[in-house]
C-alpha cells in the first residue's frame, strides 16, 4: 500500500512537470507564422509529369495559387519546419580539413521567408550597421 501511493505521487510529480514543460515549449516563439498557413505536401512522382518537366511544373503551380483569391504568398520548400525531416552535408574547413561540420539546409522557391512570416535578420540585428 505505501510502495502504491508513492508510485502514484512520483507519477502525479511526473505528469505535473510534463505539463508545465509542454505548457512553455507552446508558448516559444517558432520563428515562423503558425496561424494562415495551408500546408501541402505534393508528391509527383506518382504523376505522368516527366522528372525533368517537375521543377517548372511546381513553379507554374505556386504562380496560379498565388494567383487565387484570397491568398496573401505562396511558396514551395523541400521540407516543412519541424516536420523531422532534413537535409544535411558534411562541410570541411579549407585551413584544417579534419574540422569538419554537419550543416542544414532547404530548398525553398521565392517568397518562403515572407509566406511564412520569418524576418530576415540583417547585421543591425546584430548590433552592426
Amino acid at each position: 500500500m505505501v510502495f502504491q501511493v508513492a508510485f502514484s505521487l512520483v507519477l502525479l510529480v511526473g505528469a505535473l512537470l510534463f505539463s508545465g514543460s509542454l505548457r512553455n515549449l507552446l508558448a516559444v516563439d517558432a520563428g515562423f507564422r503558425q496561424n494562415g498557413l495551408l500546408i501541402a505536401d505534393v508528391d509527383f512522382s506518382r504523376s505522368k509529369i516527366p522528372p525533368a518537366r517537375r521543377m517548372a511544373f511546381e513553379q507554374e503551380m505556386i504562380e496560379r495559387i498565388r494567383q487565387l483569391p484570397g491568398v496573401a504568398s505562396a511558396a514551395g520548400s523541400a521540407i516543412l519546419p519541424l516536420s523531422g525531416n532534413g537535409i544535411n552535408n558534411t562541410v570541411w574547413k579549407a585551413v584544417d580539413p579534419k574540422q569538419k561540420m554537419q550543416t542544414s539546409f532547404n530548398w525553398t522557391s521565392s517568397g518562403y521567408l515572407k509566406t511564412m512570416g520569418t524576418p530576415l535578420l540583417s547585421g543591425r540585428d546584430f548590433g552592426r550597421s
